[in-house]
């Protein structure tokens, strides 16, 4: 499945012009490293695998290191500004996390009272490319629709409407009447929709979707 638009709050990485010419890169990393203290330099993949960022050192859980130092630093320079993970206020990250990461098939790469994260498997096409989903603890409950969602692509639709609604997920109305897609909600409310499934010609890019 494919992330097509995102609704939560969006963190993103940059990094400054210094960057360029191989200095330190000055990107800005999630709660759980900013608290550590740590940055990033031509050594980014062991600062921030040394604070346990969940970005870094993909596969880390099984004591791996997929991306090289010299990789995360080519990334580091090359890249202005991406997105690193999209952030997810909730009353309980463990639950969430567990549903995201078994409706999108993704891994846990981080976890504590306060945060989960989870990635896309080892390996996988999105390993790399689509940004980590954060799951932070707030003391408030979700009160209105979501500003930002996640859209996911299938490749039958029906199948995984029953599928994400077996593990946790919800119908809702949003007052979307009736499209091609579904729209769901997570257990704690969010909102998210099912596309339909690409056609031949749309994946062989003959036709926008």
């Amino acid at each position: 499945m494919r992330l097509r638009s995102l609704r939560a709050l969006i963190k993103v990485t940059r990094t400054n012009t210094a960057t360029r010419s191989g200095s330190t890169c000055g990107f800005s990393h999630p709660p759980l490293l900013a608290r550590a203290g740590v940055g990033c330099s031509d050594g980014i993949g062991e600062s921030m695998r040394a604070a346990g960022c969940p970005r870094a050192g993909r596969g880390r859980a099984r004591g791996e290191n997929v991306l090289s130092t010299s990789r995360e630093s080519a990334y580091c320079r090359e890249m202005a500004l991406g997105i690193q993970c999209i952030d997810i206020d909730c009353q309980d990250p463990a639950r969430l996390a567990r549903f995201w990461a078994q409706a999108l098939e993704w891994r846990v790469t981080y976890e504590s009272d306060d945060e989960w994260a989870i990635e896309p498997s080892a390996g996988s096409p999105q390993d790399g490319v689509s940004p980590d989903l954060l799951f932070l603890k707030v003391p408030e409950g979700k009160s209105v629709k979501n500003r930002i969602h996640l859209d996911l692509r299938p490749d039958d639709r029906d199948a995984e409407v029953e599928r994400l609604i077996e593990i946790g997920a919800s119908r809702v109305d949003v007052g979307q009447g009736e499209p091609s897609w579904v729209v769901l909600a997570d257990p704690e409310g969010n909102e998210f929709c099912v596309l339909r499934p690409l056609t031949v010609q749309e994946i062989a890019g003959d036709e926008q979707p």
